[in-house]
């Protein structure tokens, strides 16, 4: 596990007033799995239960609130997916929620992601 900082997506605004999905830059403890990748910020090292799961290009997570060796357990059975070649968080998400190629896959990580070690 490195200590530092690494970039996650959030929801952002603009300074029209306009929300769209961005990176922003964060300090914790974070390892990374190839396309995805466990974090936690440095505000909740005393909490075991507050590490991340996230895909790396995007910044998306995957799912939040789980201790370190669920996040683990997660990042590892979720490697083989083709859904994390996708390179932006509004490519990935139309992908998830509208392209029937990438349906079967979305079942089975929905299925991981309830996984616990």
């Amino acid at each position: 596990m490195k200590r530092g900082f690494y970039f996650i997506g959030t929801n952002q605004e603009d300074n029209k007033g306009n929300s769209f999905f961005g990176p922003t830059l964060q300090e914790g403890s974070y390892q990374y799995y190839g396309k995805l990748f466990i974090h936690r910020a440095i505000d909740y090292k005393s909490n075991p239960q507050k590490w991340k799961v996230s895909h790396v290009e995007s910044g998306a997570n995957i799912i939040a609130c789980i201790d370190l060796q669920s996040a683990r357990l997660i990042v590892k059975k979720l490697q083989p997916f083709s859904l994390w070649d996708i390179k932006t968080y509004e490519a990935l998400y139309k992908a998830i929620k509208q392209d029937s190629a990438y349906e079967k896959e979305v079942e089975q990580i929905t299925a991981i992601r309830y996984m616990r070690a």
